[in-house]
């Protein structure tokens, strides 16, 4: 239980429908924080602390991060899945992401006419994020931990002749992503009640969250 604004809260949208409309713009991302570390950030971490030689968890984790990030990205930003998404991460993760010089190759550019992504943002969205829940893999690109050789936390890797994808230190994605929800909550809070930034949030937060009525005993 949380307390917001004087009243109790579960974290779970259906118990919290009573109060939960309630609630200022400022409770609302106050409701979201407590749910995240509730039902998403306190799971996440006992996952990543299962890998061993035996249990590797890095796909998985690598999953529910990215699914995590598109999540919050809708919270924030318009556009297509994946500027949502890229937006998110370019904006929130290491400057690696806009500031590095890969050169990354897109196997099966989509569109009319075809569209490649090159961003390893993008990268991250179509080939990591999507693959994994469309498909169980990375579909171009993958991960590397520092002491397999991995270069540093972004780098390129060569699956075939002239071509370069994505590759991605799996522990310092982690950190990367845990830091940037944190810097996300950061930058919500200073948005004022009203402007542009928190109205968006409040019609995602409407869309999601508000949709239940009290539950009957």
């Amino acid at each position: 239980m949380i307390e917001i604004e004087g009243r109790s809260f579960t974290g779970f949208a259906g118990f919290d429908a009573g109060d939960l409309p309630q609630l200022s713009y400022i409770g609302h991302l106050q409701w979201l924080k407590h749910r995240y570390e509730l039902v998403f950030l306190t799971p996440f971490k006992k996952l990543v602390g299962l890998d061993s030689s035996d249990c590797y968890v890095w796909l998985c984790v690598t999953n529910l991060l990215c699914a995590a990030v598109e999540a919050f990205a809708d919270f924030e930003f318009d556009g297509t899945g994946m500027e949502r998404f890229s937006g998110f991460v370019e904006k929130y993760f290491s400057a690696e992401f806009t500031t590095s010089r890969l050169t990354l190759d897109d196997p099966r550019p989509r569109g009319n006419p075809p569209v490649a992504v090159t961003t390893p943002a993008q990268h991250l969205y179509k080939f990591f994020r999507c693959g994994l829940a469309h498909s169980f893999a990375i579909e171009w690109g993958g991960l590397r931990h520092r002491e397999d050789g991995a270069p540093s936390y972004l780098f390129e890797r060569t699956p075939m002749a002239a071509s370069n994808s994505l590759g991605v230190v799996p522990r310092d994605l982690v950190t990367d992503f845990l830091n940037a929800i944190e810097k996300f909550f950061q930058q919500a809070a200073s948005w004022k009640q009203g402007t542009p930034e928190a109205n968006r949030f409040e019609k995602r937060f409407r869309e999601v969250f508000l949709l239940c009525a009290v539950p009957t005993p």
